[in-house]
């Protein structure tokens, strides 16, 4: 995750990005699969997390990346997420932390 200039509305506006886009990339996996990300926190002077949105957190409740289940990965470290998919449908995987969930709220396109 990463600070980067985007123009999304026609406005040029830092916006928080997973490999330098916004929305991040497209996750598939099967039902049963293990999904594995690994998540570099390249923000400046920031922790941050990772939320799997509506993902099932099944025996894996230390990898639903909010506040009261995880610290914050720190400025330059990298965390892994790992959890299988267990239900059928189309989620979306969002920062969590601090102010960081609103930002990414306004910066919806």
């Amino acid at each position: 995750m990463a600070e980067t200039t985007l123009s999304p509305d026609g406005v040029q506006k830092a916006m928080m990005t997973f490999n330098g886009t916004y929305p991040g990339p497209k996750l598939e996996a099967c039902w049963g699969d293990t999904i594995v990300v690994h998540v570099r926190n390249l923000l400046p002077n920031m922790g941050t997390t990772v939320h799997w949105h509506g993902v099932r957190q099944l025996n894996t409740n230390e990898m639903d990346g909010v506040p009261s289940t995880q610290c914050p990965i720190a400025r330059q470290d990298t965390y892994t997420y790992k959890f299988k998919a267990l239900q059928y449908g189309t989620t979306w995987y969002h920062s969590h932390y601090s102010l960081q969930v609103g930002k990414l709220h306004n910066n919806a396109i």
